[in-house]
């Protein structure tokens, strides 16, 4: 590893030294009293420039994966108290047995309105004439 960090060294070194005769070579004249140049960045997304790569080292270990029996279902706990209901025949209502009286008052009161309404009709047609 300190021979990996010294040779990121020379190599940071050697860029840095190039950097400098790069900005030597410029064709720029020199700045105007009382003013400076400055290197900007023309690209569409502006970076921090910098020599040194960042570098992070990261290890990780798992357990060994140890066979487990399958988990169970789940059944959740009673509560409350069991009960029961006997039913025996007949107890329950029976449709046929039970509408029967209800289908005949409703049909009853539904006839007798419409004979009302044809009596009131004729009466009213018998007026008239």
């Amino acid at each position: 590893e300190k021979e990996a960090q010294k040779q990121r060294k020379k190599i940071a070194a050697e860029r840095k030294r190039q950097k400098e005769e790069g900005r030597k070579r410029s064709s720029t004249p020199d700045a105007v009293d009382g003013r400076k140049h400055i290197e900007i960045q023309t690209e569409q997304y502006l970076e921090e420039p910098t020599d040194k790569v960042e570098e992070n080292a990261v290890d990780t270990q798992t357990d060994p994966m140890m066979d487990r029996p399958p988990t169970p279902l789940f059944v959740p706990f009673k509560t409350g108290r069991d009960t029961e209901t006997q039913i025996d025949d007949g107890d329950l209502f029976d449709f046929d047995f039970e509408v029967e009286p209800i289908l005949e008052v409703l049909v009853g009161k539904t006839v007798e309105q419409a004979m009302l309404a044809a009596m009131q009709a004729a009466e009213l047609e018998a007026m008239r004439q």
